[in-house]
């Protein structure tokens, strides 16, 4: 009887684990890494993130009405036509917020030099948001 009660509680826990343990992968990942972390995610997660979007200049400059985000396409690595109407999660990361220096310094070592251009896109907001002493 002990046995099927234990059997029984593993079988009920292990996929209740296994959602808790994939619903919050990025910041495991990032504390076993020794990553700076904003907003509650790690270094890690914002490179991945910051790799899916593009921003298309419109033809008057990025000032332009026609200037938008678009997300990359996971399988071809091809951009849509179709703007996003709303500024990607990861602009957060380039507002100029003192919380995501620790961030975006780790961003600037990246492997991608995409990823490692929006980095210091984001120390120089920060730079300029910072009052002058």
């Amino acid at each position: 009887m002990i046995k099927s009660k234990r059997m029984w509680l593993a079988l009920v826990s292990l996929p209740i684990l296994g959602f808790l343990a994939f619903g919050n992968l990025w910041p495991i990942y990032g504390l076993l890494r020794g990553e700076s972390f904003y907003n509650g995610l790690p270094t890690s997660y914002w490179e991945w993130e910051l790799e899916h979007w593009e921003f298309f200049e419109g033809r008057g400059g990025a000032q332009d009405d026609d200037s938008h985000w678009c997300r990359l396409d996971r399988i071809s690595q091809r951009t849509p036509n179709t703007p996003i109407p709303f500024a990607p999660p990861s602009l957060s990361l380039l507002s100029g917020d003192p919380a995501t220096e620790g961030v975006l310094k780790e961003l600037r070592l990246s492997s991608s030099n995409y990823v490692q251009s929006l980095a210091k896109v984001g120390l120089e907001e920060i730079k300029w948001k910072r009052p002058a002493k």
